[in-house]
């Protein structure tokens, strides 16, 4: 056999198992980031405390959002994305503020009772990352 054939017999194989080693690390680095961000999404939003939720409701209103997000992330810690969503939920659905240890449920429950059901979705939306028919089929859960 000549050297190019045992080279081809030998590196061939040991090129495709090195090819197929790093496309299932790098699977498994998307796979692992896609999870983190499931998890982060899922987990509710820190609540704004009453002073802090009456600011940022008087700021979205008078069309300062930036301000309105800022003092979001400054309240909560909550990344960009999270603290817009969150202002437009409370600019356009006027969220309430959390009470400590209150639940989502009795919040959202509290909005249905008043008879505003759109706030109330978009009080899930911003404290859970929910879409909108995700949302919309909690609150009509909760019915």
């Amino acid at each position: 056999m000549s050297s190019t054939v045992v080279m081809l017999l030998i590196g061939v194989p040991f090129g495709l198992l090195i090819l197929s080693f790093l496309l299932m690390t790098v699977a498994a680095g998307f796979g692992g980031s896609a999870a983190k961000r499931r998890a982060a999404a899922a987990r509710p939003a820190p609540a704004l405390t009453p002073e802090a939720h009456q600011e940022v409701w008087e700021l979205a209103r008078s069309g300062k959002m930036i301000h309105a997000v800022k003092r979001i992330r400054q309240e909560t810690g909550l990344g960009l994305k999270e603290a817009k969503d969150y202002a437009e939920a409370i600019r356009d659905g006027g969220a309430p503020p959390a009470a400590p240890g209150g639940l989502l449920s009795d919040r959202v429950r509290a909005f249905l009772h008043a008879g505003d059901r759109d706030a109330a979705v978009a009080l899930v939306r911003a404290e859970t990352g929910m879409g909108l028919a995700e949302a919309v089929r909690f609150v009509d859960a909760l019915d």
